[in-house]
């Protein structure tokens, strides 16, 4: 596990109007509570840079893969109809992809009853879209927001079309990166498709090309290889282990953790290890805290914060990531350990200026 110390240290409270003072001592005293860590992490910090799949989490022990800014869960496997012997070659007709799809959902494949095909979304608003070689929802180097398996693409493999933005071939193209996945079809005359109706023609569904990039319509009595996912996260689903339960600390500075609601800076939170449970092996990707699921920020501090020798985790999350509103009194954080350990845990919270920022419950 890796990660930085934010070196622009600010108390989650810093905006407090009628409680500067106040504000002004905690900030000194969680300054002294990261600074002699900061310096030995600077070098980390200058060097951090977004990578290829760095959003993408397996779950299911592989079997399945998290889509952290989609908040969708894919399979692992691109061509599970094959591998899984369902289909000969994992190609299907339209019409027998909606078959597959009940198949998985009424097998409850990997616990999940929601499996669906991927969707595409219409950017130019014109019903059948815009065809470009950049930043339309039809063509080459489509606008990734125009659909889930364009966004995979682009946005997390972060592979090149087989045209630029001006129309003139390009090296290399297609999948010549996979991620986290296995099995990703790369034949040119093969699609993925989505369940989105190509609206001028309900006899053609759109479709995404992972050989070379395009987003165009194909007929639904073409087979085409598909790829399954379903809305939400994958880290616990019905039947799994209970998670154990262990102590964490809101705002460690702060006996009564008061929260503004409004606040936009990073929300320290503390895990607490225990004699069976190492705090220092938490997988910062699987950890989601509050209603709103935040996700870690990446910057964390590993140390016996509360003095019972066992290692504890200082983590920190976008507050307006947490979902955390005027009126709660209490919030909840869960994950796994790399060792496959599920974890979770509750703190209570007091929200304050809610009448002064206008907040609402």
């Amino acid at each position: 596990m890796t990660g930085v110390v934010d070196l622009c240290v600010r108390s989650p409270q810093n905006d407090y109007k009628a409680n500067n003072t106040r504000v002004a001592a905690q900030s000194v005293v969680f300054g002294e509570f990261l600074m002699h860590r900061a310096l030995l992490l600077l070098a980390a910090l200058l060097l951090t840079a977004t990578s290829r799949a760095e959003f993408l989490f397996e779950r299911a022990g592989g079997a399945a893969v998290y889509d952290w800014h989609q908040d969708i869960t894919w399979l692992q496997d691109a061509n599970y109809a094959a591998t899984s012997g369902y289909d000969l070659d994992g190609r299907l007709r339209y019409a027998d992809t909606l078959i597959y799809i009940d198949y998985l959902n009424a097998s409850q494949f990997l616990g999940v009853t929601s499996w669906r095909m991927p969707v595409m979304n219409y950017v130019t608003n014109n019903g059948e879209g815009t065809f470009g070689y950049c930043g339309t929802d039809k063509g080459h180097n489509v606008d990734p927001a125009s659909g889930e398996l364009a966004f995979l693409y682009y946005e997390h493999l972060k592979l090149q079309s087989k045209f630029d933005c001006n129309g003139q071939p390009q090296t290399p193209h297609g999948v010549t990166y996979s991620g986290p996945f296995i099995n990703i079809n790369n034949i040119e005359t093969q699609a993925y498709s989505y369940s989105t109706d190509y609206s001028p023609d309900p006899a053609r569904a759109w479709a995404f090309h992972f050989e070379y990039g395009g987003q165009h319509a194909d007929g639904k009595l073409s087979a085409s290889p598909v790829w399954p996912v379903f809305s939400g996260d994958l880290l616990y689903q019905p039947g799994d282990a209970l998670p154990a339960d262990i102590s964490m600390d809101v705002l460690p500075w702060n006996a009564a953790n008061e929260i503004d609601p409004a606040s936009e800076a990073s929300l320290p939170v503390t895990m607490m290890g225990t004699a069976v449970f190492d705090a220092g092996q938490i997988d910062l990707g699987t950890v989601r805290f509050g209603a709103g699921k935040a996700m870690t920020t990446g910057n964390y501090l590993i140390s016996d914060y509360n003095g019972d020798t066992y290692p504890d985790l200082a983590v920190f999350f976008p507050q307006q990531d947490t979902g955390i509103a005027c009126g709660d009194n209490e919030v909840s954080v869960y994950g796994e350990s790399y060792t496959g350990e599920t974890f979770t845990a509750t703190d209570s919270i007091t929200t304050v200026e809610c009448d002064t920022n206008g907040c609402h419950p």
